[in-house]
């Protein structure tokens, strides 16, 4: 640097009254990023359970009953599209810090995605997958696509039955009411999914795949709980499942 260069950098700092920012201003700065990058990643990770744990609960057990058409519906299109922001946020945040620079962006974004990941193994494994869907479904927006879920449930379906459950099991069966009000005989057997069933208690709700065997007899071979809003401006059936 020259020194007539110089001496026109120390006149316009005179001129501006410009001041060096203190070193506080710096730290809190520093901290605040920080804090956004872990709110990012916290989301993020709240995003991949919820993704991981309708997969696992819908997606997959119920892939060979949907139609192509069914899959956009149950896919959790909305979660993926969360994670994507807030991991490019946590990204962001991150490359803002004081020593941010330094890293690739390929490194940031695989500690962030990974940090995430590992958050929402720690959350299923708490077995808070299901608790997290069913306060997912009360957010605004996002309950009307659990509700219209809910509705396709209860449409007739020879292979499929929702309804709540009005007895334990005993003798590989139990007695559920659909919305209906028809009492249906559930029968279960070695092979019906998940092979744990003490979910199945008086008054929860559930959905059901399978066969119908009779009028009010029903074969399961997937048995999932009900995890959607009820919508009370539906149908008098789907009220009575309150």
């Amino acid at each position: 640097m020259t020194k007539k260069l110089a001496l026109k950098i120390l006149e316009k700092i005179k001129q501006h009254y410009i001041k060096p920012k203190p070193k506080w201003h710096f730290w809190i700065k520093e901290i605040i990023l920080w804090f956004l990058f872990g709110v990012s990643i916290v989301i993020g990770s709240l995003a991949f359970t919820l993704i991981i744990h309708l997969l696992k609960n819908d997606i997959l057990p119920m892939r060979k009953f949907l139609h192509a058409n069914e899959y956009f519906l149950y896919f959790p299109f909305f979660w993926l599209l969360i994670l994507v922001v807030f991991i490019a946020l946590a990204y962001y945040h991150w490359q803002k810090t004081e020593k941010g620079y330094k890293y690739k962006p390929l490194i940031i974004l695989g500690v962030s995605i990974l940090t995430s990941l590992l958050i929402s193994c720690i959350l299923l494994n708490l077995n808070l997958g299901r608790p997290l869907t069913k306060q997912a479904n009360q957010l605004p927006g996002y309950s009307k696509l659990g509700k219209m879920r809910g509705q396709h449930w209860l449409k007739q379906n020879p292979n499929r039955l929702a309804g709540q459950v009005l007895s334990e099991i005993e003798n590989n069966q139990f007695l559920l009411l659909d919305a209906s009000e028809i009492e249906w005989t559930i029968l279960t057997d070695e092979n019906t999914y998940p092979e744990d069933l003490s979910f199945i208690l008086p008054n929860e709700k559930l959905r059901l795949f399978g066969e119908k065997e009779t009028d009010d007899t029903f074969q399961a071979i997937k048995i999932l709980p009900w995890d959607f809003p009820i919508n009370k401006k539906l149908n008098a059936g789907l009220k009575k499942m309150k």
